[in-house]
């Protein structure tokens, strides 16, 4: 009776990338559930809810980031290589392996096309630079100290980053005899992409100062007002629109003061991640910074509404 083998498994090497998925996730969810305490001073059932089914909806995306981190491995069975990353997984059948190699430079470049790009967890499809040029490339890894490149007869490109390489590039050949051992320089002068990258890079500090200025303008907006206000106002609006609570104006400006503060932390915090990246040239960097800039609308569109909503009844 024919008895099958279970497949040898093998875990990337351990870094920091989970610990900076559970700081996304946790901070992500902090900052957007921070206004819905302080929506409670308005009457608008809709734009809670719209901010709630955001809030689960992130919690889910990086939340999935979370499992992945820690569910990351790599199974070698007798003729398939899986790789798995939270629910999902990519099978290469071993014998379309045709190259393998080893690459100990940390300094690798790389443009995330798409895909998680935190440091010390990339996982996804990317454009890393090969002797010169950039490959696409689909990425299973944490440090990339470890790298293992991989490429197949159909002309894919796989990186993964067990924590033995040795161990585990063993364990394809003696399964695929026809597998090559080659070097790869990682090290060679960068002929693409330069312009690109640096726009890319210009854009998203303009969308960083864009945020920083949105903020400001509506803390601005706030201070202005405060001035014509009296020092009484209605500061919470029951199921008929009429005020059901008063308050010293001062609530107000610290309202205000948190919800601009928020805006500019998010943003810089998400600017700073993207420049520490361990592929930190982004070209999906404008789309990144884009989700940090929503929030700033967001932001401000809920102070302008409490703003208004407070001269209109005074």
């Amino acid at each position: 009776m024919h008895e099958t083998i279970p497949p040898v498994a093998f875990f990337p090497k351990k870094s920091h990338g989970g610990i900076w998925s559970i700081g996304l996730l946790v901070g992500s969810v902090l900052v957007l559930c921070i206004p819905l305490t302080f929506l409670r001073y308005i009457n608008v059932p809709w734009f809670i809810g719209l901010i709630s089914a955001f809030v689960a909806f992130i919690t889910i995306i990086f939340g999935i980031t979370v499992h992945g981190y820690y569910s990351m491995k790599y199974l070698v069975s007798e003729s398939v290589l899986t790789l798995k990353w939270s629910i999902f997984k990519h099978q290469i059948l071993l014998n379309d392996i045709h190259t393998m190699s080893s690459i100990t430079d940390s300094q690798i470049e790389g443009i995330r096309t798409f895909g998680v790009g935190i440091p010390g967890h990339l996982v996804g499809k990317f454009l890393i630079k090969f002797e010169g040029e950039f490959l696409p490339t689909t990425l299973y890894a944490t440090k990339l100290e470890n790298l293992v490149i991989i490429r197949t007869s159909t002309g894919n490109i796989y990186g993964i980053t067990p924590s033995n390489p040795e161990d585990f590039i063993n364990a394809i050949r003696t399964r695929n005899l026809s597998v090559q051992r080659t070097e790869l320089d990682t090290r060679q002068a960068v002929r693409t992409e330069k312009n690109t990258l640096r726009q890319s890079r210009t854009w998203i500090t303009v969308l960083y100062l864009l945020c920083f200025i949105i903020a400001i303008s509506s803390l601005t907006y706030m201070i202005i007002t405060y001035q014509s206000l009296p020092d009484t106002i209605p500061l919470h609006w029951g199921l008929g629109g009429f005020p059901d609570r008063f308050g010293n104006k001062s609530e107000l400006l610290i309202i205000v003061s948190v919800f601009s503060g928020l805006e500019i932390v998010l943003a810089t915090l998400v600017y700073v991640w993207m420049r520490k990246s361990d592929l930190g040239k982004i070209r999906v960097g404008i789309v990144i910074m884009l989700f940090p800039l929503l929030i700033a609308i967001v932001f401000s569109t809920i102070i302008i509404i409490i703003i208004q909503t407070i001269i209109n009844y005074v």
